[in-house]
């Protein structure tokens, strides 16, 4: 990548680039010159920051993730040392967790949104078994969910017998119940399928080997 589109990025900050990727409708709102309007620079600083329009829209991808990020990152600061341990304490961490990424994603509805469609776009454009931004994006969200799951489970002393499986049924979990969320706004019946998914999640974990 040129050294001036690395610099030319530095100054168009993450907030910009997910307002940015708001511009618009559909899969055809990444149009550079409704970029150009959202963010509120010129369209020339657009070109200049971008190589291509999969560039742009995997900064908006690393932007809404970083966000989720900072949640987790916020969980993971907690003391958690209480002592309580078991299946009750591990339902109360994972709880906990959700809740934390929960207030980021209720308050930016559009920008939630914006992320099913780029994974639309993403699949419309390549293959699933190809290398695409929607894997990228998927996988980022996985590495946030089993941070969660192993302190959660270490803090608990709880573990399961097939942790790659559970982090993906958890992250497939709350993918569809923000989904859904985005769909009917209805916040009881979100609250209420995270609690039956936390279950399940939990139900499926056992004490950790000594």
């Amino acid at each position: 990548v040129p050294a001036h589109h690395l610099a030319g990025r530095a100054h168009f900050r993450a907030e910009q680039r997910v307002d940015a990727g708001e511009a618009g409708e559909g899969e055809h709102r990444l149009l550079d010159r409704d970029v150009a309007e959202r963010a509120g620079v010129s369209l020339g600083v657009v070109h200049y920051c971008f190589v291509d329009k999969d560039e742009l829209v995997d900064n908006v991808i690393g932007a809404a993730n970083e966000e989720l990020a900072a949640a987790t990152r916020a969980f993971l600061n907690l003391d958690l040392s209480s002592g309580e341990t078991g299946p009750a304490a591990l339902e109360e961490l994972v709880h906990e967790a959700l809740n934390l990424q929960w207030r980021v994603i209720s308050s930016s509805p559009d920008r939630q949104l914006l992320t099913y469609e780029i994974a639309a776009y993403s699949i419309r454009l390549r293959p699933p078994e190809k290398d695409n931004l929607a894997l990228d994006q998927y996988r980022g969200y996985d590495e946030l969910v089993e941070m969660v799951l192993r302190r959660a489970g270490e803090s608990s002393q709880m573990d399961w017998d097939d942790f790659p499986a559970i982090v993906r049924a958890t992250g497939a979990i709350l993918d569809g119940a923000v989904l859904r969320w985005l769909i009917d706004r209805d916040d009881d019946s979100f609250t209420r399928s995270m609690e039956i998914g936390i279950k399940a999640v939990v139900d499926s974990a056992r004490p950790a080997a000594e």
